[in-house]
């Protein structure tokens, strides 16, 4: 079976006077890059069947709103690991019957995690999405290898329209 780690940061956040980090909601930008690259799951077929986000606001409204910009129900679970932890302990907790999990958090530990797994060095905006192929079942350690098979941007969706 083969198995896929999706990688998303969160879509650009607002940053309203006195509100801590981890209240920060959406920006307008970030409402409407979450329906880009949800709209862009749907069409590629990558829904996934696990996902997992940070506790921060604007994480949980990026997973929320790419998930139903693609049409799917699937749960979202958080995890405090993906604000200030050890991202690669949420990829241990991954259900061993999951075929495609979605992870929502932050730069720079996701980009950190993504270069960990396959070694690119790539940039990693907001609303970012990376989609890696494994070549490990779940639980992934974090040694583990990956192959990165695609990095796309909201920009390019706009640009590609």
């Amino acid at each position: 079976m083969n198995r896929q780690l999706l990688l998303l940061r969160h879509a650009k956040s607002a940053w309203p006077a006195g509100v801590a980090d981890l209240d920060r909601p959406l920006a307008p930008r970030g409402e409407r890059d979450t329906n880009l690259v949800g709209t862009y799951l749907a069409r590629r077929g990558l829904l996934p069947d696990h996902v997992v986000a940070s506790p921060a606001l604007r994480a949980q409204e990026t997973a929320r709103r790419v998930l139903a910009a693609a049409g799917s129900a699937c749960p979202v679970t958080t995890d405090r690991e993906l604000y200030e932890g050890d991202v690669a302990q949420v990829l241990r907790e991954v259900p061993e019957g999951a075929r495609r999990a979605l992870l929502v958090g932050h730069e720079p530990e996701l980009l950190d995690l993504l270069r960990n797994l396959c070694g690119a060095d790539v940039r990693f905006p907001t609303a970012a999405l990376a989609v890696l192929e494994l070549e490990a079942p779940w639980p992934l350690q974090p040694a583990g290898r990956a192959v990165l098979k695609l990095l796309i941007t909201p920009k390019l969706l706009i640009d590609a329209n």
